[in-house]
């Protein structure tokens, strides 16, 4: 009987262990969270987007740009997914009641199309492109785009931030 509840205890930490994943880039190299991941997580709620760090997905890959994500993944069955949102956050006017109402627009992506995109990012390798802050003379500003990859495999989890390529 012993050595069968220290069989399922291992299991069970074992199942407990190997749920985890490696997180890259998320922090700053002082060491605090990024604002960017804190903020992406609430925008993530709000649109009732998967959170890419605890997805099973082999290959998820999803790209931020000003009210719009892209989002792409490999199925575990081989197949592919694709969508893309847009948001728009309602504001009212100065003598009318603040609503928070957001207006959102998922459209799926065919899996061909998906497929070519995921083939781009492979062949690119912008996978391999560190966070600006980690690349040498890539400078912050107060206007512009930010863009933001997050890229998670079963495995690992990335996310990056860079601030107005356009502006480098």
């Amino acid at each position: 009987m012993k050595t069968l509840l220290t069989i399922i205890n291992l299991f069970f930490l074992t199942t407990l262990f190997g749920q985890t994943k490696t997180h890259n880039d998320i922090k700053y190299s002082n060491g605090d969270t990024s604002i960017w991941y804190k903020y992406q997580l609430i925008v993530m709620n709000d649109l009732s987007l998967t959170r890419l760090d605890t997805s099973p997905s082999p290959f998820y890959f999803r790209i931020w740009k000003t009210n719009q994500v892209l989002d792409v993944w490999k199925n575990k069955e081989g197949s592919y997914s694709g969508l893309l949102t847009t948001w728009v956050t309602e504001h009212t006017p100065n003598n009318e009641k603040q609503t928070d109402r957001t207006l959102i627009d998922k459209k799926s992506l065919q899996s061909d199309s998906v497929k070519l995109i995921i083939d781009l990012i492979e062949s690119s390798q912008i996978l391999k492109l560190p966070t600006d802050d980690s690349i040498k003379g890539w400078r912050h500003g107060f206007d512009g785009l930010t863009y933001i990859t997050e890229y998670s495999t079963q495995t690992n989890y990335s996310f990056k931030t860079y601030w107005t390529p356009t502006a480098q």
